[in-house]
């Protein structure tokens, strides 16, 4: 290890967390705004396009607390070297890849990596500093997120100008490569086992099917239809996993889920409030980022520029956020800012196809603001009440619920989307009295539900047609939007009412 102070190595440590947080949270927002291309590139559609967003969280989802429960027995730096290395080389795969499967299986691996190094990283930030400057630090990991979620979207969009969809991933290699070396000269070695205790791997098990089969029947429910039995039999087999995960986590000692975390009252309200955030956040992105290019217009590129209002409000909160837990009652920050997050959200509902750049910028960054107060705040009060033997244990817990969400935002608000936009599709096409044979309806309700518009498909119409179809189209994404966003806000709404009543300054526990 490098000979150096206590506070030099844990701002060491800080700088190559907050890369690691930048780093994984370019990768998801750029691949947002390369949604695209890849599929222009891979044929693939907007439902199997969803799996290198979708997919990438889940991953997180199911091995986050294994991940925590492995830091916690063998050690917080052994388990970041492995998930940093894993996140490396998957990012490489990513980028030579050339089929959307393949690229999904990638994207899967960088999500287990991701999973593996996140819950010792806030771990490790916490115990390296001292207690009256930890939600500070947290609040620092919230300004890599910011930044990366910043610098993603117009990254993405340059490198997409300039070099390809590819080097979005290719470029992670040489970061990894200096987080390592500061974890190896910077982080001492721990011994084989730190901690008595074995993995649970039945409840991994039980817990991670569960999980994937319950998002892969949300995200076929679209393909299937609700009525489709295979669908419905796949959630109850994951249901019935998911309680037999329970059940027999009861009398374990080694369990998976440390006992006494889901009756941690402020430990469930930060996870509500951090688990409606992610929603908010992933539906923001995906059904926002599709509003600005297919309904408005704007190129990848421009797209990432606009979201930036958002991003870069959300870095400048983020240091204070965080600090904010510090020094006054948490739930100001956790609170209002999922009330301002709320109430701008309200403004988005009515967001159409005239709508001017201005407005766009001006809403997105108020979203930012209330993003930046509570991100950081969460995150802070999470860590603060509970047991510090069971944090990194208690983080991939929180951080599971978390990613659960962001799929869950990915998949919910995708599916509704395009699902209402094709019944509004569908009523105009009644109401206006247009006759169209079934093929020619199929193709249109295609181009509606793609990620990338093919006009091809509409090869069989006049243009004066394709304009009065797309302009319909439009219309009825636009509604859709309308419901979706909305339902998002009455989310952030009912989330700061929980953290609200479960939040108080007595909760803090003394690390």
């Amino acid at each position: 290890m490098l000979n150096i102070s206590e506070k030099a190595r844990a701002y060491f440590v800080l700088f190559a967390m907050m890369i690691l947080i930048l780093l994984i949270n370019v990768d998801y927002t750029a691949v947002n705004i390369a949604l695209l291309p890849i599929s222009k590139d891979s044929g693939a559609d907007l439902n199997t396009l969803q799996w290198l967003l979708s997919g990438y969280v889940l991953a997180w989802a199911v091995l986050v607390i294994p991940a925590g429960q492995l830091a916690d027995i063998y050690g917080k730096r052994r388990l970041l070297l492995w998930g940093v290395n894993i996140f490396a080389l998957s990012s490489i795969l990513c980028g030579i890849v050339t089929s959307a499967p393949l690229l999904i299986f990638a994207r899967v691996l960088q999500g287990f990596g991701g999973a593996l190094f996140v819950p010792p990283l806030y771990a490790l930030v916490f115990e390296c500093f001292p207690e009256k400057n930890r939600g500070f630090a947290i609040g620092m990991l919230g300004v890599g997120a910011a930044v990366g979620l910043a610098i993603g979207p117009s990254f993405g969009g340059y490198i997409l100008a300039n070099f390809g969809w590819r080097w979005i991933f290719l470029i992670n290699g040489p970061l990894c490569l200096i987080t390592v070396a500061i974890i190896i000269l910077c982080v001492a070695k721990e011994p084989k086992r730190i901690a008595e205790g074995k993995v649970d791997v039945q409840g991994s098990l039980l817990l991670g099917v569960s999980l994937m089969g319950f998002m892969y029947a949300l995200n076929q429910s679209e393909v299937w239809g609700l009525k489709d039995p295979a669908l419905w039999g796949i959630i109850a087999a994951s249901l019935s996993l998911l309680a037999l995960f329970i059940k027999t986590s009861e009398k374990k000692e080694n369990r998976l889920i440390p006992k006494g975390l889901f009756s941690n009252k402020p430990f469930i309200g930060c996870m509500i409030g951090f688990s409606v955030y992610c929603f908010a956040f992933s539906t923001i992105l995906v059904i926002i980022g599709l509003y600005l290019q297919n309904i408005q217009g704007y190129s990848p590129y421009e797209a990432g520029l606009i979201f930036l209002s958002m991003t870069c409000a959300l870095g400048l909160l983020s240091p204070f956020g965080g600090s904010f837990v510090d020094k006054m009652d948490a739930r100001y920050p956790i609170c209002g800012g999922l009330l301002l997050l709320g109430v701008t959200l309200i403004f988005a509902m009515f967001f159409n196809t005239n709508t001017e750049k201005t407005t766009l910028l001006v809403v997105l960054f108020a979203m930012g603001l209330g993003m930046g107060l509570s991100f950081p705040a969460l995150n802070a009060m999470m860590m603060k009440v509970v047991d510090p033997k069971k944090l990194s244990t208690a983080s991939g817990t929180f951080i599971m619920a978390a990613c659960t969400s962001n799929s869950l935002g990915v998949v919910v608000s995708t599916s509704l989307f395009t699902g209402l936009g094709a019944v509004y599709f569908n009523r105009l096409l009644t109401v206006e009295a247009i006759p169209l044979n079934p093929e020619a309806t199929q193709n249109l309700l295609t181009v509606l539900g793609s990620a990338y518009r093919d006009l091809s498909l509409l090869s069989t119409f006049t243009s004066q047609e394709i304009t009065r179809y797309l302009a319909m189209i439009n219309d009825s994404l636009v509604r859709a939007l309308f419901s979706v966003i909305g339902l998002v806000a009455i989310l952030s709404f009912a989330a700061a009412l929980i953290c609200y009543r479960s939040i108080t300054p007595k909760n803090v526990l003394k690390n």
